[in-house]
């Protein structure tokens, strides 16, 4: 079921990334790479302005990790360096060790205002009387998302799941890649979408 809800605004009193190499951190199993790189390619190209190479920068492992023995330590200087988490959610990535990490890790350490949900297969359904995802009914949420209390309200997702092949291009996509993006940049969605089309 997809999240109808506006897109969050900027976060007011969110702790500020002094030293924010990336506007966002992807998050996302590899079952989920075609998604994963249609989502970032909108996220490079939705309100570049002209000669931008991109409009936000956005970690993605295939794309930005080199080969470390440290690979937890890597991926949590990413973290670290990143203004939101966006997390693709699906089936694979609700039995994913390395992304359900991830989102523990943003939680204990950056809190809610900025995390930002992408359903790509399966199911999300909301329990309001925990303030989580259930366990039962959510086919597509990692662990920690349903454990109880551990959100205050239902977070807004976008549901790419009926998107296929994620090419950015496609105005339906792009609409919704728009939604995720507006708080990253900090504006309200039709905004972003008029300075995209010009």
């Amino acid at each position: 079921m997809s999240q109808t809800m506006q897109a969050p605004g900027p976060a007011p009193g969110a702790p500020p990334v002094p030293s924010a190499e990336f506007d966002a951190f992807l998050s996302y199993t590899h079952g989920d790479r075609p998604v994963a790189s249609g989502i970032q390619k909108g996220l490079h190209q939705i309100g570049r302005r002209l000669g931008q190479l991109r409009a936000l920068r956005v970690f993605r492992d295939d794309t930005n990790l080199e080969v470390n023995p440290d690979l937890w330590g890597e991926i949590t200087k990413a973290l670290d360096r990143s203004r939101f988490l966006v997390v693709v959610l699906s089936p694979g990535a609700a039995a994913s060790h390395w992304v359900n990490q991830e989102v523990g890790y943003w939680l204990a350490h950056r809190g809610r205002e900025q995390l930002l949900l992408v359903l790509a297969g399966g199911a999300l359904a909301w329990d309001a009387g925990q303030r989580r995802f259930d366990p039962q009914a959510s086919t597509a949420a990692v662990p920690v998302l349903t454990e109880a209390g551990v959100l205050p309200v239902e977070p807004f997702f976008i549901d790419v799941s009926a998107d296929a092949p994620w090419d950015a291009r496609s105005a339906g996509l792009r609409e919704k890649i728009t939604a995720l993006a507006a708080p990253i940049h900090g504006k309200p969605k039709d905004q972003l979408a008029s300075d995209d089309l010009r």
